[in-house]
């Protein structure tokens, strides 16, 4: 599936995959002019389901895929990153890319899948809206799209610190092992 917003996106993978049909690959390739609706993980978890509305009949459809090809902005895959903290995060293996390639593996809330304590919000977890809301592309991506992502994450964050707060009443605060590591990270 190839989704794009940019401008000539759409030529420049087209020619890409006709130049890799000349060297002999075949891939299978199908057109549709379509609003996407939705993309999710398929039951088994090894292809994508997505939900799109066909332009021409205005008919709901799901398409399966293998692979997404997204032209829709930077790359938000972080784990080639030179930036010593998503080094470190993925080191540790606190941080891991999202299945979709966008992103970190987060739950809902935003919570690193590989960590306690660590969580994220803003484009960085766009893979996992993807999946959770049905967004993709721009709105994906922007602060105001990702509003309620953010208000689940502040809200599972504040749970936190209050049952922290309520176990702990007149302990002195303290990091958790994870914060405590990666304080000095950058």
């Amino acid at each position: 599936m190839l989704n794009t917003l940019r401008v000539g996106a759409g030529y420049d993978v087209s020619r890409e995959i006709r130049n890799a049909q000349k060297l002999g690959a075949r891939p299978f390739l199908s057109i549709k002019a379509a609003n996407l609706m939705d993309v999710r993980l398929s039951s088994a978890g090894q292809k994508l389901n997505v939900t799109y509305k066909d332009t021409e009949t205005g008919e709901e459809q799901v398409w399966q895929v293998d692979h997404i090809i997204s032209s829709l902005g930077p790359n938000y895959d972080f784990s080639h990153s030179n930036h010593s903290l998503w080094q470190n995060l993925y080191r540790r293996g606190y941080a891991s890319t999202h299945a979709t390639g966008v992103g970190l593996d987060v739950n809902k809330n935003g919570l690193l899948a590989g960590a306690k304590t660590i969580t994220a919000i803003g484009p960085v977890t766009a893979g996992q809206r993807m999946l959770d809301d049905g967004i993709i592309g721009p709105p994906a991506y922007s602060v105001p799209g990702m509003s309620s992502s953010i208000d689940r994450a502040r809200e599972a964050v504040a749970q936190k610190i209050r049952k922290s707060v309520s176990r702990n009443q007149g302990a002195a605060p303290k990091l958790s092992p994870e914060l405590e590591r990666l304080k000095y990270a950058w």
